[in-house]
């Protein structure tokens, strides 16, 4: 067991996380580990492998070269959305780090979705030109081939399930709620404070950080 004391946001998907992460990265005084590095991962969560990026930190490195990664003095915050659908991850890690806290997003499934989808278009005509995103855009036209109509995030969208399984296994997490955050500027205040955030820009402006 180490000593050390990391905050894990452990999901969901288009939850907001890439908005926080952009929060942290400007604070000196946290030590904020690559987003998504998937260093405690233990399965291939989704059946596409377009959906399952690969790691920042290799899934084969030692914990001697994680631990090389955190800071004692430092509170440490490590995202990965895919966590909260990987109980044996989340057990490993509890298990290594009885300090560390977790905490996660969630959101109404459909607006994830949708959310997901858009994203997919913006990146399509962001890099199109380039040759190195692959999207079907004219499947459009057909809703059982289009890839933002069979969005797998939909099938992972079952919290309850989740949920009762991480407290069934004695792992305490803390749930925020995606709308209670990012439509009230007081409550997202309020939550970087109670996750040891106490210097970050005043601006509320989500659209320009996620």
């Amino acid at each position: 067991m180490y000593k050390h004391k990391i905050f894990f946001l452990i999901g969901c998907p288009r939850t907001g996380s890439t908005y926080l992460y952009n929060i942290l990265k400007k604070n000196p005084e946290i030590n904020l580990l690559p987003k998504e590095n998937h260093f405690f991962l233990s399965k291939n969560i989704f059946k596409k492998k377009n959906y399952f990026d690969s790691p920042k930190y290799l899934l084969n490195k030692s914990m001697d070269y994680y631990l090389s990664k955190l800071e004692l003095d430092k509170v440490n915050y490590d995202i990965n959305t895919l966590y909260f659908y990987d109980l044996k991850a989340l057990k490993k890690i509890k298990k290594n780090f009885p300090n560390s806290i977790f905490f996660c997003f969630l959101r109404d499934p459909a607006e994830r979705h949708l959310s997901h989808s858009l994203t997919q278009i913006k990146k399509y005509y962001l890099y199109k030109d380039l040759g190195d995103f692959n999207f079907p855009i004219t499947d459009f036209s057909n809703l059982q081939k289009s890839m933002a109509f069979s969005n797998e995030m939909l099938s992972f969208s079952n919290y309850e399930y989740y949920k009762k399984l991480i407290k069934k296994n004695n792992i305490k997490c803390k749930y925020w709620s995606y709308d209670d955050l990012f439509k009230n500027k007081k409550n997202y205040i309020n939550f970087l404070k109670s996750i040891k955030i106490y210097n970050f820009d005043k601006k509320f402006d989500y659209l320009k950080y996620s």
